[in-house]
């Protein structure tokens, strides 16, 4: 029998037909979860932290000072108001602050440009903490088999900028609520507004991500950064960020790494960086290859290009990669206490990590303090500043002098020599106000010895014998008590004394230990 329907008749069905369907069908009860927001008892706010890390500066003078730097742009539209940038910039110089850092180590470091990555600013304060008081950092180092007596002698010889939180503007609209900002207060992301590739789109550009501004340099962060750039003439360049796991060398606008020797030597420092800092799940290499896009207008590209920073990175420190995309506060940054601090101190050490890597680049000198013999070195005699190609030549025209002579004028800490060859390189100044003076000695080792005043690891009074002399010295004694010892033997034997005799042995002249 064939069932005739009305077209009406035919409708209805359809549609009790398809009300039983959606209702027939598997209801999910899986939910994504709540999108995440900072807990400020485990993150800093952003005033708490700027307070604390003008506490940390101001409890150690002697190796840090801080400078507030400001800039205000009035050229916006006609009744716009003006924008105002702030940022703190901390100095620190282990071996003791100084002004002329023409024969240190420099490093620049900036963390918290994004407004989001609130892991990057909680960094930064491990960071300094460590620097002012580094008994934790090396504990810590020692356990990872770190070479902790060459971070040492290379802290010493260092100086760092680091700029704690580079965008204030960004960070304030994070703790309003916009979880998701990355830009500046007026809405630029200000590693798009440098003058390198600036103002180039992807095809998947987004400018609520990544607008670069109305020209180069046009906001007050970048004009600051800039600035203080040219002014310190950095050897690194340090931006750190979030959002995945991985270390970054230029470039960001091309896929694909500078060649030459030094780029080579600062991707192999990546690469260990890797394996020591990163479990080796890090990325490694340019951004524009691993990152799975191009970035234009880049501070890391500016500063290695145009400013010629010989060792330019961008850490990635952390990232959720199964978050929501726009659960963002979970995407850049741990959720609890716990994980925040393993990372903010992990990456933290592993700033000591790149000092122990740092000799293996070209373009780092190894700061030979030297004169002619006879003369110390005159610091006003000193360039104010160097390329890393300059250094290397001052070090090349100060080794090629003959003897050897360094001086040490660190008023709070023992000096640490390391011998390389026939030359001795000195990182320190002062011992208790002393003068002390080190001649080259034909040590054939790289090893670090100290010269801390007890027994022959002090070397020589201050102001009087050199290294050779001692070392004649320690011979001429050796040779009188082994004299003293053999007359004693004769003696014995020859039954000068009674009973049994017991010749005394000679003891070797102290090893200097690394």
């Amino acid at each position: 029998m064939k069932l005739k329907l009305k077209p009406g008749q035919l409708l209805a069905v359809v549609l009790i037909c398809l009300a039983i369907g959606a209702f027939a069908r598997p209801v999910d009860d899986t939910k994504k979860p709540e999108a995440a927001k900072p807990d400020f008892n485990v993150y800093h706010t952003q005033h708490a932290l700027t307070e604390y890390v003008a506490g940390v500066v101001k409890a150690h003078p002697s190796t840090m000072q801080m400078q507030e730097r400001s800039r205000t742009d009035k050229s916006g539209p006609p009744g716009a108001a003006a924008y105002t940038s702030s940022m703190q910039v901390v100095t620190v110089e282990p071996g003791g602050l100084t002004e002329d850092h023409s024969n240190k180590i420099r490093l620049l470091l900036v963390f918290g440009e994004h407004g989001r990555e609130l892991i990057t600013t909680e960094t930064s304060f491990r960071l300094l903490r460590l620097l002012a008081d580094s008994t934790r950092a090396f504990e810590d180092l020692e356990a990872q088999g770190a070479a902790t007596h060459r971070i040492r002698s290379i802290l010493h010889r260092s100086v760092f900028k680091i700029l704690p939180m580079f965008n204030m503007g960004g960070r304030k609209k994070v703790e309003a609520g916009d979880l998701c900002e990355r830009k500046n207060g007026r809405g630029v992301d200000t590693n798009r507004n440098w003058d390198i590739h600036w103002g180039f789109q992807e095809k998947d550009y987004d400018p609520s991500e990544e607008y670069p501004g109305t020209a180069p340099f046009s906001e007050p962060e970048t004009q600051i950064l800039k600035e203080i750039a040219e002014e310190f003439v950095p050897h690194v360049w340090l931006n750190v960020h979030s959002g995945m796991e991985a270390l970054f060398m230029p470039y960001d606008h091309v896929p694909t790494i500078p060649q030459g020797p030094g780029a080579a030597a600062s991707y192999s420092i990546l690469e260990e960086l890797n394996e020591v800092s990163c479990r080796g799940q890090c990325a490694v290499g340019s951004g524009g290859e691993s990152v799975g896009y191009l970035a234009h207008g880049t501070a890391t590209d500016y500063m290695y290009e145009k400013l010629k920073v010989p060792l330019s990175f961008t850490w990635e420190i952390y990232g959720d990669s199964k978050a929501d995309f726009h659960d963002c506060f979970r995407m850049f940054n741990p959720l609890q206490r716990l994980e925040m601090e393993e990372v903010a101190e992990n990456w933290a050490l592993a700033v000591f990590r790149l000092l122990e890597l740092l000799p293996k680049h070209p373009a780092i000198p190894h700061l030979q303090i030297a004169a002619t013999s006879g003369s110390h070195p005159s610091h006003g005699s000193q360039r104010s500043k160097h390329s890393g190609a300059n250094l290397n030549a001052a070090k090349q025209d100060e080794s090629s002098q003959e003897p050897q002579r360094v001086a040490n004028t660190n008023p709070e800490k023992a000096a640490e020599v390391r011998l390389e060859g026939q030359e001795v390189v000195l990182a320190g100044r002062k011992v208790d106000g002393k003068r002390w003076e080190v001649t080259a000695d034909p040590f054939g080792s790289n090893d670090t010895i100290s010269l801390d005043g007890r027994g022959l690891r002090a070397l020589h009074p201050p102001g009087t014998l050199s290294l050779t002399r001692w070392t004649l010295l320690v011979i001429v004694a050796f040779l009188g008590l082994a004299c003293y010892a053999g007359k004693g033997i004769r003696m014995a034997s020859s039954g000068m004394r009674g009973g049994s005799a017991t010749g005394r042995r000679a003891r070797s002249p102290g090893i200097l230990s690394p």
